[in-house]
């Protein structure tokens, strides 16, 4: 061990002010929602997809191109699919960062409206009789989604659709869904370069000096203090003085979340017992009213509620059974909506700052997680 004044400064660790999550190392995340709402949007309202010739004084028989282009004597219509409503994209697109890796998250429902249009003569309506349409659903949470295609019309034109929907359709639906993807691994509208840092740049800021870039080291030489002989000890004892016990260092953590659920959902998933007791899947007991006490996964967190407003807010006096006996910490919860999801923030004050990644973990992965997995509020990540 170095003596005082013996040490290098790299060794120190800095109190900063952003020691709460320097540089993103911990679980940082952003909402790229509403830009993958429209970015969707915009790529599939791009859609189109060639269907051929169909000859409408032969509504039984279904043609290629080809073939028909080979009977001139026919007249005959080019027609092609397009996407021409987005209709519905509900839930989730993530973006967080986890020691300095940024990773993604999607979970969409998509619906969409398609009618086949012909290259000559007058549109038909998409309420007309003759009209050829149909719906375009899919999941997407990978680059190959499973699509379905369907049609509410019947004839030659309506089979000859489906057909290219089948095929030609599946395919470029799944073009989409890369081309989303990996835009959303770029970090979509979010500005990556401050969201993720480098491993290099995680590097001790502290200025090289010396030889081989190695910080100098001050040396103590002040001589080594003179050794008491026995028989100059003092022949009675006394007690050592003791230093003073210093206050333990404390912190603050806050954390955002997202949920597919109401608000009024997402608060009952925290303040009743029987839905808290199903995903934490241990003994459970909770009074949710002003002053009312819980105490949640056999002991493990237990307090008392000082505010409970349904759907809105929650403020709990909070510990953990590992904190210093009787310190509880403060938590306050909000609740809101937000573009169809419910948008969770926590902030957790007074936390000792040996516990910090220990209570950020519990939060996270035992509570909020196991909340998605168990309740289907949202698709669960892996840390």
């Amino acid at each position: 061990m170095a003596k005082v004044g013996e040490g290098d400064a790299r060794w120190i660790v800095e109190d900063r002010e952003d020691g709460a999550n320097v540089n993103n190392w911990h679980w940082a995340e952003r909402n790229v929602f509403s830009w993958a709402s429209a970015r969707l949007r915009e790529l599939l309202q791009g859609v189109v997809l060639p269907v051929g010739e169909v000859d409408p004084s032969a509504p039984h028989d279904v043609r290629s191109s080809t073939s028909s282009s080979q009977n001139n004597n026919r007249s005959s219509t080019y027609a092609r699919v397009v996407v021409y409503k987005v209709d519905k994209i509900e839930g989730d697109a993530m973006l967080y960062n986890r020691k300095g890796k940024l990773k993604t998250l999607a979970d969409l429902k998509v619906e969409a409206k398609w009618k086949l249009v012909p290259s000559t003569g007058a549109e038909q309506s998409e309420d007309s009789k003759d009209a050829v349409s149909g719906l375009l659903k899919f999941e997407l949470y990978d680059t190959e989604p499973d699509v379905n295609w369907t049609c509410s019309s019947q004839g030659a034109q309506a089979e000859r659709a489906k057909q290219v929907l089948r095929t030609l359709g599946v395919r470029e639906v799944q073009h989409v869904a890369k081309r989303f993807m990996d835009e959303l691994a770029e970090g979509g509208d979010v500005d990556i370069s401050s969201f993720q840092r480098k491993p290099s740049q995680l590097a001790s800021n502290a200025p090289l000096t010396g030889s081989l870039g190695a910080p100098e080291m001050k040396t103590s030489t002040a001589p080594p203090p003179e050794k008491k002989s026995a028989s100059s000890a003092p022949a009675t004892t006394s007690k050592a003085t003791l230093p003073h016990k210093t206050a333990a260092k404390k912190a603050s953590l806050e954390i955002d979340e997202f949920f597919r659920c109401s608000p009024m959902d997402l608060f009952l998933a925290l303040t009743d017992e029987r839905r808290v007791s199903a995903y934490t899947m241990a003994k459970t007991s909770i009074k949710a009213e002003e002053g009312g006490a819980f105490s949640i996964k056999s002991g493990r967190y237990s307090g008392t509620f000082e505010e409970c407003k349904p759907g809105q807010r929650i403020i709990m006096k909070w510990r953990l059974d590992k904190y210093p006996a009787n310190l509880f910490t403060r938590v306050e919860i909000d609740i809101k909506q937000n573009e169809g999801h419910s948008e969770l923030r926590l902030r957790h004050f007074g936390v000792p700052a040996e516990f910090v990644h220990e209570t950020e973990t519990e939060w996270r992965v035992e509570i909020f997680e196991r909340l998605r997995m168990v309740l289907g509020y949202g698709q669960p990540r892996v840390f």
